[in-house]
């Protein structure tokens, strides 16, 4: 992991990250408007789920990301298919998130 200094002015600036996470609230205020590309693959949840606002935020976002200044490329996926009640582990979803 490569730590950024804002405080001596480096932000990440001109740097790209892709994250492959939960789905993401793309108005979210800390990393909205850093959010460069933004896809769903599988069988996601169409409202936003805690891991990947969270993660999000902790690379760019304004006031608590380490890299405020990078754009991200999201793709919102899932490592399984749900029923009501139960679930089993699928991980094509990301290896199609990652092609």
């Amino acid at each position: 992991m490569i730590l950024i200094d804002c405080n001596k002015g480096i932000t990440g600036k001109s740097v790209n990250v892709a994250m492959i996470d939960n789905t993401l609230l793309l108005e979210h205020i800390e990393y909205g408007n850093q959010v460069k590309y933004y896809g769903e693959v599988g069988n996601v949840e169409h409202s936003a789920s805690m891991h990947g606002p969270c993660m999000a935020s902790l690379c760019v976002g304004k006031t608590c990301g380490v890299a405020p200044g990078v754009s991200l490329y999201f793709i919102g996926s899932t490592n399984a298919d749900f029923t009501e009640t139960s679930f089993t582990i699928n991980y094509t979803y990301y290896a199609k998130a990652l092609d």
